[in-house]
């Protein structure tokens, strides 16, 4: 290996200090000379920090919100926080919520202020700080 890519989506800068640390450690303990690379990604729009995956299956309903904190649910569905501020005004009932390039999607089926209302068209998985695409 001559690269370590750490993806600064995932994990906390304590982490991320520490894989610094180690990596470091080894190149001058061995004599290495491996690079370490940050991957940003920008300013692309993700879910927050969930307390654990949200499966969905077909027909699942989940709200996505730009409060924060974000409640844990609204009326027995899931809410997922957004890190868009835009979430509302931008979508519209019918458009779809990809969620990481395909791992689930839903469509937009109501708005209420800071919420979107969407029910699953596929199962799959939401995660923390997954990657969210609309169309």
């Amino acid at each position: 290996m001559n690269v370590a890519r750490l993806n600064m989506t995932h994990g906390n800068h304590d982490w991320h200090n520490m894989v610094v640390a180690r990596i470091r450690q080894l190149n001058k303990e061995k004599g290495y000379c491996i690079a370490i690379m940050a991957d940003t990604e920008g300013s692309e729009i993700h879910t927050g920090e969930l307390k654990e995956a949200i499966k969905v299956e077909v027909g699942t309903q989940v709200y996505f919100t730009i409060r924060s904190p974000a409640p844990p649910e609204i009326n027995g569905v899931p809410v997922v926080g957004v890190n868009y501020d835009s979430l509302g005004e931008d979508l519209e009932v019918g458009d779809n919520i990809i969620v990481d390039g395909g791992m689930c999607e839903l469509v937009v089926t109501a708005k209420a202020g800071p919420d979107v209302l969407a029910q699953s068209i596929e199962q799959g998985l939401l995660l923390s700080k997954a990657n969210l695409t609309f169309r």
